[in-house]
């Protein structure tokens, strides 16, 4: 319900909301737009202090909590729901079919989850232990023996869920626990990211953040050092494939060898479905990313334009690319949030 919406009746409305009577100490619970406003109840009379922590009157107290700096209540509402929501029916469908087919279906090469090859699993393993090619780089005598494809395919893909934290300061708009997602994505890949992409809420411009109140996660990735870093390690990825484990021959017998792999064990296909999937979802968050650090504004359309297609049509590189050219978010002083210096 929006604040413009509200009819109010003069003799039940609490006593009108004063700066004096602000203070971030007490909090004040039963709000039914799911807005918790800290109220200072010592300076108010029992009575009015009754009133106010009844459902009936709380609603009222966002009235005073636009008086602060916030404005309007159906953001609020909006972002008490959590559900599908506008287009996030499309990631929905897919991470449907993406569960079914890797987990679920006989159809594709290998056996389902339930019936998991014990070779399966140790590839999984041996691929873990692989990763970012640290063990075959620095000791190649105990790391596992692996085709170089399926190694470079394997690291790409887990590289591209690690690029998801670069979004997490989305995370104050959202109702489901985005860390949570954030951790499992390297693990389950778009077993994790299709479903976050369903469930998250859409960008909402009166819970931007600044960079002030970033968390150590959102200043570690919120430079563009990250994505040139990230850049680095998908071309590492694939220089490894083409060039690394020389006594795998020509690219002719790599890609072969690979592809007896593919059509014979569930991983190695699930990495190519993850590779389809990474590409056409990579930018579903970006559009809103940009929004939130007004990125047209500060480096302009035609930038923004180059950014954001690189992130739809190219993969992985172009989602790197946008990371490394994003403007940072605003500071307090650029921000429109309402608040001034003195609050």
């Amino acid at each position: 319900m929006a604040l413009s919406t509200i009819h109010t009746q003069p003799h039940l409305l609490p006593p009108p909301l004063t700066h004096h009577a602000y203070t971030p100490h007490k909090i004040l619970k039963g709000c039914p737009l799911g807005f918790r406003l800290k109220y200072n109840t010592k300076k108010m009379k029992n009575e009015d202090v009754s009133r106010l922590r009844s459902r009936q009157h709380a609603r009222w107290v966002v009235a005073g909590a636009e008086e602060e700096g916030w404005e309007g209540g159906g953001g609020m509402e909006k972002r008490s729901r959590i559900g599908i929501q506008g287009k996030n029916w499309i990631p929905a469908v897919a991470s449907l079919l993406y569960v079914y087919w890797v987990f679920g279906s006989d159809i594709p090469p290998g056996n389902m989850l339930l019936k998991s090859d014990p070779n399966t699993l140790k590839l999984a393993f041996d691929l873990s232990v692989n990763f970012w090619f640290i063990l075959p780089l620095t000791n190649p005598d105990i790391a596992p023996h692996l085709n170089p494809i399926m190694e470079s395919l394997f690291n790409l893909v887990v590289s591209w869920t690690l690029m998801m934290p670069a979004f997490y300061s989305e995370h104050r708009d959202q109702r489901v626990n985005m860390l949570g997602f954030l951790c499992m994505m390297p693990f389950l890949t778009n077993a994790v990211y299709l479903p976050y992409l369903a469930l998250r809420n859409p960008y909402d411009k009166n819970n931007s953040r600044r960079s002030e109140d970033l968390t150590s996660l959102e200043r570690f990735t919120d430079g563009p050092w990250f994505g040139r870093f990230m850049s680095l390690v998908g071309l590492g990825c694939i220089l490894w494939g083409f060039l690394g484990r020389p006594e795998f021959g020509d690219i002719g017998y790599r890609w072969d060898s690979f592809l007896n792999l593919y059509n014979s064990d569930r991983l190695a296909w699930a990495f190519v479905v993850d590779f389809v999937c990474l590409s056409l979802f990579q930018s579903w968050m970006v559009t809103d990313d940009m929004q939130r650090r007004n990125f047209a504004q500060k480096l302009g359309d035609d930038s923004a334009k180059v950014a954001l297609w690189a992130a739809r049509v190219v993969p992985y590189f172009g989602l790197a690319y946008y990371l490394s050219t994003r403007p940072q978010l605003d500071k307090p002083e650029n921000t429109g949030s309402g608040l001034s210096s003195e609050e």
